[in-house]
């Protein structure tokens, strides 16, 4: 733990405000209800986001809808539309929870209503979720990816990619690709 001097923002602020891409959440037992808490500043504060790894939390179907489809809210008597998105997520890791079928379809309705257009992978190992319910999931992520132009599937690497797992063989490939181009070009 550090010390704050005045001239420092708060911690709040530093991780709310920063440009986070990655965030892994493994084995906390986060659960519904943590979900439920963490949602509205996963969609709000980190416009950025590119992976969520949310394996063996206990995180079941009212957690996964109040991130990916959050409710209408009434505020003084108004309607409230939710804030905020899950545009950039490309990764979405949820193996060894409790999702069930119920679950599936609210990810396939929020797939298809492209409430995560850039997503490309989807990981669902491990839960109660019937084989047929996480096939549906998986059929709507392909049809998704498929009627996108072809510029978003072959985005450029970040660093998130590189953390995410891509073979360094083939990284170097890209880059001596992409000098060979360059130096082509110019």
């Amino acid at each position: 733990i550090s010390r704050t001097t005045r001239d420092e923002p708060p911690i709040d602020r530093l991780i709310l405000g920063s440009p986070l891409a990655l965030s892994v959440l493994d084995g906390n037992g986060i659960g519904d209800a943590g979900l439920m808490a963490l949602a509205p500043a996963l969609r709000n504060k980190l416009p950025r986001l590119e992976m969520l790894s949310f394996k063996n939390n206990k995180i079941g179907n009212q957690g996964i809808s109040s991130l990916v489809d959050p409710p209408l809210q009434v505020v003084l008597g108004v309607l409230v539309l939710p804030t905020g998105d899950l545009s950039n997520l490309k990764w979405l890791y949820l193996s060894s929870n409790e999702i069930t079928d119920a679950g599936c379809r609210t990810l396939v309705t929020a797939i298809e209503s492209n409430e995560m257009p850039a997503l490309l992978q989807l990981s669902m190992t491990g839960l109660p979720a019937s084989e047929a319910s996480t096939r549906l999931v998986e059929e709507a992520l392909q049809m998704s990816i498929a009627s996108r132009p072809l510029v978003m599937v072959l985005d450029p690497l970040t660093p998130a990619d590189l953390i995410c797992g891509f073979d360094r063989d083939l990284v170097v490939l890209v880059c001596a690709v992409l000098i060979l181009v360059y130096l082509l070009v110019h």
